[in-house]
C-alpha cells in the first residue's frame, strides 16, 4: 500500500480512484494541493463533495456515463480550476469504478487560444485585402477610365495579391505549428496625415465623360468615406469619383463625425473599425446630431456580418451595412437606395 501511494504521489498530474458509487478510494498529493484536501478526511466521501470546483453537472453526467459504459482510456471535455485548465482522462478499475487523472493542458489552451486570434486577424486582414481588389476589378471593367487610373488600379490590385500571399504564408506558419507573424510585412496601417479631411482622387485624374454617375439624380453627391487603410480609402474613391460623386476622406470615426457635421455629405461610408473611434460608435453620435438627419450611414465591414451584427448596426442608426469584399456593384446599389429610402422619408 505504501509502495502504491509513493508511485501515486510520483506523479505530477491529479490522480483519484473512485469506486462504482463514486466513492473515493485514493488520490495523490497533487490531487490535494488543487483542491486544497487531505487524503485522510477525502477517502470514502463522494467525489463531487469533496470541492466546490467539482460540482459541475456536466463533468458529473460524464463520469456517471464512464462507470456506466466501462470505456477505457475515456478523454473528457477540459475543465478549469483556479485558472489553469485541465483534461480529465477516466480508466475503468476491475472493481466497477474508475481511475481519473486530471491532464494539465492550460498551455495546449493558450496555444489553441492564440492560433484562433490569429487566424481571426488574418481572415480579417484577408478581407481587407479583397476590398481594393475587387473595387480595382470594378474599375477595370468600365471602358472609358483614364488610362492613369487604369493603370494605378492595376499597382493597387498587385500590392493586393503580393500582400495576400503573405497572409497565406503566415497561415501554412500557423499549421506548421508557429504562431504566425504579429502583423505581416507591408499590411500595418498607413498614417492618416494631419487628421484633417481631405477631398481625394488617388489613382488619379478621370475623363469628364466618365463622371456621370449611374443614377443621375445622385451626380455631384457628396460622399464622405472614414477608413484607416490607405488603399481602401484609394480604390473606394476612385469608384465613387467615377460615378459622379464629390468624396473626401477621413481615417478615423471622430474625424468622421467631425467632417459629416461641417462638410454635409448625402453619403457616409464608416469602416467598423478604425483607431479612436470605431464605425458603430461613430454612426450612433451622428445620428444624436439634427445635422445628420438626412444622411445615408453605410457600414463597410471586414467581419463577416451574420444577423447579429446587422441588428446592431441598425439600432446604431445604419441605412445600410455591406462586407467590403461584396461586388462593389452591389453595395453602390445598396447605397442609393438607401439614399432614396431615406429621401422618401423612409428607413429600412
Amino acid at each position: 500500500m505504501t509502495s502504491d501511494s509513493n508511485l501515486l504521489d510520483s506523479i505530477d498530474d491529479p490522480f483519484v480512484a473512485i469506486d462504482a458509487t463514486c466513492r473515493v478510494i485514493r488520490l495523490n498529493r497533487a490531487f490535494e494541493r488543487l483542491f486544497g484536501l487531505r487524503a485522510s478526511s477525502s477517502v470514502g466521501r463522494e467525489l463531487f463533495s469533496l470541492a466546490e470546483s467539482l460540482q459541475d453537472a456536466p463533468l458529473e453526467a460524464e463520469i456517471h456515463a464512464a462507470l456506466a459504459k466501462d470505456v477505457a482510456g475515456r478523454s473528457m471535455d477540459s475543465m478549469t480550476i483556479d485558472g489553469r485548465a485541465f483534461e480529465l482522462r477516466a480508466s475503468p478499475l476491475n472493481d466497477g469504478g474508475l481511475a481519473l487523472l486530471f491532464l494539465d493542458v492550460t498551455h495546449r489552451v493558450e496555444d489553441d487560444r492564440r492560433t484562433a486570434n490569429a487566424l481571426g486577424r488574418i481572415a480579417h486582414d484577408f478581407r481587407n485585402r479583397l476590398a481594393p481588389l475587387l473595387t480595382s476589378l470594378e474599375l477595370l471593367k468600365r471602358p472609358n477610365i483614364a488610362e492613369e487610373t487604369k493603370t494605378k488600379a492595376r499597382a493597387i490590385m498587385g500590392r493586393q495579391v503580393d500582400q495576400m500571399v503573405g497572409l497565406i504564408d503566415e497561415v501554412q506558419d500557423i499549421a506548421r505549428g508557429g504562431r504566425g507573424a504579429t502583423r505581416s510585412a507591408g499590411l500595418g496601417r498607413a498614417e492618416a496625415g494631419n487628421g484633417a479631411s481631405k477631398e481625394v482622387d488617388s489613382l488619379g485624374e478621370l475623363e469628364p465623360r466618365e463622371v456621370e454617375p449611374r443614377d443621375s439624380t445622385d451626380k455631384g453627391a457628396r460622399v464622405l468615406v472614414a477608413d484607416d487603410s490607405d488603399l481602401v480609402q484609394q480604390s473606394v474613391v476612385a469608384l465613387l469619383v467615377a460615378e459622379g460623386y464629390e468624396v473626401r476622406t477621413v481615417s478615423d470615426g471622430i474625424e468622421a463625425v467631425a467632417a459629416a457635421e461641417d462638410w454635409r455629405p448625402r453619403y457616409v461610408l464608416l469602416d467598423l473599425h478604425m483607431p479612436r473611434l470605431g464605425g458603430m460608435e461613430a454612426a450612433k453620435r451622428l445620428r444624436q446630431s439634427p445635422l445628420a438627419d438626412d444622411m445615408v450611414l453605410l457600414m463597410m465591414s471586414g467581419v463577416t456580418l451574420d444577423d447579429s451584427w446587422r441588428e446592431h448596426a441598425r439600432q446604431a442608426g445604419f441605412d445600410v451595412c455591406v462586407d467590403k469584399t461584396a461586388d462593389p456593384a452591389e453595395w453602390l446599389a445598396a447605397m442609393r437606395q438607401a439614399g432614396k429610402r431615406r429621401a422618401g422619408g423612409l428607413r429600412g
